[in-house]
């Protein structure tokens, strides 16, 4: 394992290594990963299949085939690591935070906050001690970043939300939230992309499909975009949804 004053390389299997922040200037884990993925995703070698973020840490996945002609011989996992220190060292070196986020891609989400559709709204605006306009008002008023891709496929941890929404997760999760929820927990917000049980306090539903029918594709949002949601009324997603 190398270490450095900023990360550490932690070998995970054969071609799979784990870059985790060892002393980011007091940065949170959560920034540090986001800023570090942005710039080494930029800048990917052949050898390299993808990164993919997490809430401390980026897992590196490398292709074997790539990797292995890349050496002289049949390297061992003191040589990758030296070898993938090298190629974060440039990343950072090449590249800012702000030119990178720049790139990111933005989307707009539409939003129907209508308890009609989502029922739990008024239990959390209960809980927050907000009316439903100013719940509304606070989680459309941010722009939020999507961190990092878990629990489903295509579901994104997008933060931070506004501390006036910040609720824990549900001590018991519902055994059945429907498809489009928008919900939010601790310092996060997040869609789900099909039905599912889960945990999050929902707030809203959106006719916005995240799971797209692209295999190269195949989620509408990665981690890096920068996302806006918007309200619409309930006959608007009616409408949006026919």
């Amino acid at each position: 394992m190398e270490k450095t004053s900023d990360y550490r390389l932690t070998p995970q299997s054969d071609f799979s290594f784990l870059l985790e922040p060892q002393n980011p200037n007091g940065m949170p884990s959560l920034d540090w990963v986001q800023s570090v993925f942005l710039r080494c995703h930029a800048r990917l070698p052949d050898w390299i299949e993808h990164c993919i973020p997490a809430f401390q840490s980026i897992l590196i996945c490398l292709h074997p085939q790539h990797t292995l002609s890349s050496f002289s011989g049949i390297p061992n996992a003191s040589d990758i690591v030296t070898k993938l220190d090298y190629w974060v060292k440039d990343c950072l070196a090449q590249s800012t935070p702000s030119s990178t986020v720049s790139t990111a891609v933005t989307r707009t989400i539409p939003v129907c906050y209508d308890p009609i559709l989502s029922p739990s709204v008024n239990t959390v605006c209960h809980h927050l001690h907000l009316s439903l306009e100013e719940l509304i008002q606070w989680h459309t008023a941010s722009t939020y970043t999507v961190f990092f891709m878990g629990f489903l496929p295509g579901f994104a941890y997008m933060g931070t939300i506004p501390p006036p929404l910040r609720l824990p997760r549900k001590p018991i999760p519902d055994s059945y939230v429907p498809k489009g929820s928008v919900g939010i927990a601790d310092a996060y917000t997040g869609i789900y992309p099909c039905e599912s049980p889960g945990g999050w306090n929902i707030i809203g539903r959106t006719p916005i499909d995240c799971l797209l029918p692209d295999p190269l594709k195949p989620t509408l949002l990665q981690p890096g975009d920068q996302v806006q949601f918007y309200s619409i009324t309930l006959e608007e997603w009616q409408h949006w949804s026919s």
